[in-house]
């Protein structure tokens, strides 16, 4: 039996990325608006108005699930079902689950409940340890997709289920140690890590009609934010994924912040991995003042210290320079100097903006694009993974600061992430592979339209950070290869999906694309993945037809839900 939670118990850290679109794009909902009028959605009409938004594609939505593999289909699918198929439930307050007439309701693998290894129970008193919630169910289920066996479709099968995220306070008996600025015990991060990811297990229904565990399965396995993933595709062996770990750009650790998922036609899980970039941080605001301490004459040790960021005189033990109030991306700062040990806000002696002391001592260190452009955070990551007590690789690569080559140090690790896994439930000694064709941004799922004989098959994405846009992916005949492209729409209804600027059989697709054509300044760098990374021109501002160097034009404005 689980302890029930505290009351009072209060979850602030909702993980979700900045929004860091600097493009004037309209959003989707203004276009929906203007096609489809308030009266109409409200009458229930908004499911007909999402399939007339993407039939032009020639893709529908299906009337109802099927098992694997989906059954080609030889003309075109069928219209939408406007029924959901089962009464409504009224309106209540019980803290309970609550399901329509002739429904059940039943826990099934909640986290903690042991699946592999030496199956170690949940312990809801003293916590389990992080080699232990490494053979358990991780926390959060988000995305999942039952996979049927032939022998009994609809009463075996393989479960596969995403975690998305962990409550410190929750995973730990006592909360979390010194989150997130550290240091942390290394046994928590370790427990955090194992916490994320996905469980992949094997389950069967009883007889009595419960569901359980098949215990000692070898199909039952736990993929985490530590797992060995191969980057495949595109950008695989691209400069920009190569790491202290992987020097040849062909390897990585870990799936982060797995929201919702996929499947394809061939039985393979996708799992999509959402709000990633908040897991690292490049602390280049701390750089940045740093070098300001420096080249005002100050000496002595910079540490945190609550909202401030001060460098001590070890021999006065004076704090001899305070900024306010860091805040990622938001250079407003203040400096100051102050006696005594302890900082006041009566008796510092202001020395100026921050802002303008940088300019002014010529002080420019920038987050580079690809971090900047998807929100990694400047001061502490999410859960300060980082800092682990022990310094070990496993966990430094959370720090993507840029201290030396790629192959010296992680600042390229977060190019590792916001990728769809594919995973093979079936092979539990498969590797899961990021499937970079697909593209990078915060994955929210991956749905691919009913098989069509012959026909290439379409995977639809969205992308779950604010004012960011709806993707779909093609694939050639053989499923080998294909193109990503960004949406775009107008309010008389006309849609087209706009391809990106590079064929993704050739070169690998980041997020950059969909919301801006690409400007290369002076010399452009030799591979074009980065080209797409390092600069955007706003779509606005660029005219149709904008050419690339060494890539196909980006026709007109591209325009998703985004700006």
């Amino acid at each position: 039996m689980r302890e029930r939670l505290p009351a009072n118990l209060m979850i602030e850290d909702n993980g979700d990325e900045p929004m860091s679109n600097p493009s004037d794009n309209p959003h989707f909902s203004s276009i929906m608006e203007k096609r489809f009028s308030r009266r109409q959605v409200l009458a229930g009409s908004i499911g007909a108005a999402v399939a007339g938004l993407f039939s032009a594609t020639g893709v529908a939505p299906a009337k109802g699930p099927t098992f694997l593999p989906p059954a080609a289909q030889d003309g075109p699918p069928f219209g939408l079902n406007p029924t959901l198929g089962f009464d409504a439930i009224p309106v209540v307050r019980s803290d309970t689950a609550t399901v329509p007439s002739g429904y059940k309701v039943q826990v099934l693998i909640p986290w903690g409940t042991p699946i592999t290894g030496r199956f170690p129970a949940y312990d809801g008193v003293n916590g389990n340890s992080g080699a232990e919630q490494e053979q358990q169910v991780g926390s959060h289920h988000d995305g999942m997709h039952y996979f049927p066996m032939a022998d009994d479709p609809n009463g075996h099968g393989i479960l596969c289920v995403n975690h998305e995220y962990v409550d410190q306070q929750v995973l730990h008996v006592k909360g979390p140690t010194n989150s997130p600025n550290g240091p942390r015990p290394e046994d928590e991060v370790r427990k955090e890590i194992a916490a994320h990811g996905v469980s992949v297990v094997e389950i069967q229904k009883q007889e009595d009609g419960i569901w359980g565990v098949v215990n000692n399965s070898p199909l039952n396995r736990r993929i985490t934010a530590g797992t060995q993933m191969e980057i495949s595709g595109p950008v695989r062996g691209s400069d920009l994924v190569k790491t202290q770990f992987s020097p040849n750009g062909t390897r990585t650790r870990g799936t982060i912040n797995n929201c919702a998922h996929g499947y394809t036609p061939w039985g393979t899980y996708l799992t999509c991995e959402e709000n990633w970039a908040g897991y690292f941080v490049n602390k280049v605001q701390l750089t940045r003042i740093d070098a300001l301490f420096d080249a005002l004459g100050f000496q002595g040790t910079s540490a945190p210290q609550g909202d401030y960021y001060a460098r001590f005189d070890a021999g006065k033990n004076e704090i001899i320079g305070v900024i306010d109030a860091t805040v990622d991306q938001k250079i407003t700062s203040n400096l100051y100097t102050q006696d005594g040990n302890t900082l006041t806000e009566v008796g510092r002696t202001f020395l100026g903006e921050l802002d303008t002391l940088l300019a002014e001592n010529s002080i420019n260190i920038e987050v580079p694009r690809e971090q900047s452009r998807y929100g990694v955070r400047t001061t502490s990551s999410r859960y300060g993974w980082e800092t682990a007590d022990n310094g070990a690789d496993q966990y430094l690569r959370f720090d993507a600061s840029i201290k030396g080559d790629a192959t010296e140090d992680y600042h390229n690790e977060p190019n590792t992430m916001g990728w769809i896994v594919e995973i093979d439930p079936r092979d539990p000694t498969s590797t899961p592979k990021k499937r970079t064709a697909l593209g990078r941004f915060a994955h929210e799922g991956c749905i691919f339209a009913p098989p069509q004989t012959g026909q290439p098959i379409a995977f639809y994405m969205g992308d779950d950070a604010r004012f960011e846009y709806i993707y779909k992916f093609v694939t050639k005949a053989r499923y080998q290869q294909g193109q990503l492209g960004a949406m775009r729409g107008c309010s008389s209804g006309q849609r087209q999906f706009w391809p990106s600027s590079l064929k993704l059989g050739a070169r690998g697709q980041f997020r950059l694309a969909a919301d801006a054509a690409i400007r290369l300044s002076g010399q452009a760098p030799h591979d074009p993945v980065a080209s797409l990374l390092f600069d955007t021109l706003p779509c606005s501002a660029a005219p149709a037809g904008t050419a690339l160097s060494g890539a196909p034009v980006l026709p007109g404005l591209v325009v998703g839900p985004g700006r």
